[in-house]
């Protein structure tokens, strides 16, 4: 069975970011790797355009947004329950 990873969008220098994928690697543990791949927004100018500065950004492997801004401890776990 093959699986796209979900993506995060994150830029530099971004506190918010950090603070999201901290809480997001604790709370994958060591799934963080095979399910998310960090992107950065300002390394693409159609990201940026995209995205702006709403950032940090879970998408889904489709490039669907599925949060933003802010960890949701809940709505992380109904999103990604079928790849636990």
């Amino acid at each position: 069975m093959s699986f796209e990873p979900f993506i995060l969008f994150t830029r530099q220098n971004c506190t918010l970011c950090a603070h999201f994928e901290l809480q997001l690697r604790d709370f994958l543990g060591i799934n963080f790797t095979a399910l998310i791949h960090i992107k950065d927004v300002d390394t693409q100018l159609e990201w940026q355009k995209q995205y702006g500065n709403d950032v940090p950004v879970l998408c889904s492997p489709d490039g669907v947004p599925q949060l933003m801004h802010h960890f949701d401890k809940a709505k992380i776990a109904q999103i990604l329950r079928p790849f636990l």
